[in-house]
């Protein structure tokens, strides 16, 4: 993940799959920042909200992540980041 003001670049590479990249306009402000993920746990997490819009909170590529549906604080979940 890259995230820039006002947008996230998502990419994967899969040996046996290949690369992906998409981008997506979204509310940001913060620094720039490149954090890793492993993508099969943010799928998981986005599977059980049924919410349209989460809020993830970063704070630096090293710091766990955040993610709550908008709205919702009773609803968390934590996503540790891997090195890149």
């Amino acid at each position: 993940m890259n995230l820039k003001k006002d947008l996230l670049t998502l990419t994967s590479s899969n040996p046996d799959l290949g690369d992906a990249k998409e981008e997506i306009n979204i509310i940001y402000n913060g620094d720039d920042i490149s954090i890793g993920f492993n993508a099969k746990y943010i799928i998981d997490i986005l599977q059980v909200i049924k919410k349209d819009n989460i809020i993830f909170n970063l704070k630096d590529n090293i710091s766990p992540g955040r993610i709550n549906p908008e709205n919702d604080e009773n609803h968390l979940c934590v996503i540790m980041p891997m090195r890149l």
